[in-house]
């Protein structure tokens, strides 16, 4: 027989589903208002507000999926995103909240708290039957309520269809351990074939933007995948959680289309260009475009020629490169240190009196500087650097000097048989592309 409480507990999923449909009421008449101090604040606004109402939409599964009642008199209905009456109660808790982690966590050797848990099974917005568990009771723990399983092999048993669903409802303890685990660490799930790990991880970032929202929502979250079959597949997860500030991509993708992938290396040559040694390879490679002085730097300059003094010019391109990870950074810091050393020598054997100001806006606007900086530390091209160093030739052999064995250097120069153009590359250049763009400028 159905549980006692069904009519009463439906009566309250009816009430959220109209909350929820009067607090998207409120938010698009908010949409027609007028705010913002100007053009641009308003449009910013409009945004907003716009993904806010698209967030209240209709979700792929009910609003309410379960309730908690604590020990004392607190009692959460807990869903797939807040919901608020009129007054702004909370009608439903959002799964991510702190409040409804004992939802997930709880078990007869630690209640968490609760007095009562209870699971809905739906058919669209009808209840169906309710799962409970008296935490007082030991028996209610294993067995349910009047033999009704437990929803999660209910969902288990479900029709597979050509999307991911998500498992909010049926998000067991350890999982939600991973979800709710510490934003500030990484997190690497592992496991076989069909044990979650996708699923997981795309709830851990629906969790990571209810936690951290203005931060995540301002700089944005990517999901990377394999290919355009599995995002489409995952595609609904996240959108049914009422999460839209995600971008989807493959690591094709993440190039923007400015690398054009025309052929395969064989997979031995594949694997050797996503080994971690080729970041220094690339690195090393990159760093090797800069040149030592091998005499002082001559500047002219308001009329006057100025001698930069070699071992200096030496110093300041080392503490340059020093630390940095990017060596567009290096790069401007060399240049502010020829700057300083270039006036200061100008002040020292020409004119005292010259205002910096003045001195530097000349040297600037001769270019003098600029050409001499440019012998040493040109304008670096990623893209012609692991073209260079893909062909085998010294740079190749200098950069894996001491990485990788001989075998390894010959295997990594033997696809440049395979290139009919310059702009043509394999699918695993793009990894050594990407390496060489956060070593020049800080792309990734």
């Amino acid at each position: 027989m159905p549980h006692p409480d069904l009519d009463s507990e439906q009566a309250h999923i009816d009430r959220a589903y109209a909350c929820l449909e009067a607090m998207r009421v409120v938010t698009a008449r908010l949409i027609e208002g007028e705010y913002g101090a100007t053009e641009v604040d308003s449009a910013i606004v409009r945004a907003e507000l716009e993904a806010r109402l698209h967030s209240l939409g209709e979700q792929a599964g009910p609003v309410c999926f379960g309730r908690i009642d604590e020990e004392g008199a607190g009692r959460h209905y807990i869903g797939r995103r807040h919901v608020k009456d009129e007054r702004g109660e909370p009608v439903v808790v959002d799964g991510r909240a702190p409040a409804a982690a004992p939802f997930y966590r709880a078990t007869l050797r630690d209640s968490l708290g609760l007095r009562i848990r209870r699971r809905f099974t739906f058919d669209g917005r009808s209840l169906l039957d309710i799962f409970e568990e008296d935490f007082d009771d030991p028996d209610s723990i294993a067995a349910g309520h009047g033999g009704v399983p437990d929803p999660l092999l209910a969902e288990l048993g479900r029709t597979r269809s050509g999307d991911m669903r998500d498992i909010v409802t049926t998000i067991q303890g350890e999982q939600d351990e991973i979800i709710r685990w510490p934003s500030a660490d990484l997190v690497i799930v592992q496991g076989g074939p069909g044990t979650g790990k996708t699923a997981v991880g795309l709830h851990r970032a629906a969790y990571l933007l209810y936690e951290r929202r203005v931060e995540l929502e301002r700089d944005g979250v990517l999901v990377v995948g394999p290919n355009p079959t599995f995002l489409e597949y995952i595609s609904g997860v996240l959108p049914s959680l009422g999460e839209t500030a995600v971008k989807q991509t493959t690591i094709d993708g993440l190039f923007g289309g400015r690398y054009r992938v025309t052929f395969e290396d064989p997979d031995e040559l594949t694997r050797l260009k996503g080994d971690p040694r080729l970041a220094e390879v690339v690195s090393r490679a990159c760093v090797a475009k800069i040149s030592q002085p091998s005499s002082d730097l001559t500047i002219d300059v308001l009329s006057r020629r100025v001698l930069l003094d070699v071992r200096a010019v030496r110093d300041a391109l080392e503490k340059s490169l020093a630390g940095l990870r990017t060596l567009k950074l290096g790069r401007e810091l060399f240049t502010e240190r020829l700057q300083r050393m270039a006036f200061r020598a100008f002040a020292e054997r020409h004119d005292p009196s010259v205002d910096e100001a003045d001195f530097l806006r000349e040297l600037r606007s001769t270019g003098s500087l600029t050409a001499a900086r440019n012998q040493l530390w040109p304008s670096i091209n990623p893209a012609q650097v692991v073209r260079e160093l893909l062909s085998g030739g010294p740079l190749l052999q200098s950069a894996a000097a001491d990485i990788l064995n001989e075998d390894e250097v010959r295997l990594l120069a033997s696809g440049r048989r395979r290139r009919s153009g310059r702009g043509q590359w394999a699918r695993g250049d793009l990894p050594l592309l990407d390496e060489a763009e956060a070593r020049v400028a800080g792309k990734s």
